[in-house]
């Protein structure tokens, strides 16, 4: 049973990762926002999120949807904010482009959990662990401050710390996780309250010149 849970949060965590990351690459409609809705909507309803967070982006992202003066206004944003976040959308030190390698990692932790090899599944986490280090959780205040300096839009602000929150939680539950048998301790799936997500690692200036 363990193993299954462990399966199914990699899947989710792998889901989660990339639909994040299209809202840093990819133009904002509907259909994403609506993919959005449903993901929170199955968050909550599980007893995942329940911060204020998640409450404030499910708020922004339902008015998003019902009002189209609202939705246009959050596509030009958008399009504003990928410009000033990065002015390579494919350069791979953007925001987006890191949350879909997140994906990918979590996407090979799931064949690790198929296959019952316990050294595979703590290989790809030792990935997980040092991709989030060195490339994500050192980054996020001044990614938060950044887009704070850009834009305020609620669901902008919303994403951004959602986008932190979820990271942190699976760095530290990564910790947890390493520290107990992988066979017996079911994944936690950004449930719970996380530790500090001060950098471990003092960032490399040179990997994130537009921060």
């Amino acid at each position: 049973m363990t193993m299954d849970l462990n399966r199914k949060a990699a899947a989710r965590r792998s889901r989660s990762y990339s639909l994040l990351a299209r809202f840093f690459l990819e133009p904002v409609d509907r259909p994403l926002l609506q993919e959005l809705a449903c993901a929170l909507a199955a968050a909550l309803d599980e007893g995942r999120g329940g911060s204020d967070e998640y409450f404030a982006l499910q708020a922004a992202t339902a008015t998003a949807l019902d009002l189209p003066d609202e939705l246009k206004e959050l596509q030009n944003e958008f399009a504003f904010l990928r410009e000033g976040l990065v002015p390579d959308a494919a350069g791979a030190d953007h925001v987006g482009v890191e949350l879909r390698m997140l994906s990918l990692l979590c996407s090979g932790e799931l064949e690790a959990w198929r296959s019952g090899d316990e050294r595979e599944v703590r290989a790809v986490l030792r990935q997980e662990m040092r991709f989030l280090d060195d490339y994500v959780t050192p980054w996020l205040p001044a990614l938060r401050t950044r887009v704070a300096e850009l834009t305020a839009h609620p669901f902008c602000i919303a994403l951004v710390a959602v986008t932190a929150q979820a990271c942190r939680r699976d760095r530290d539950d990564i910790d947890i996780f390493m520290q107990d048998a992988v066979t017996v301790t079911p994944w936690r799936a950004f449930r719970g309250t996380a530790r500090s997500g001060a950098a471990r690692h003092a960032p490399d200036e040179s990997l994130r010149a537009v921060y």
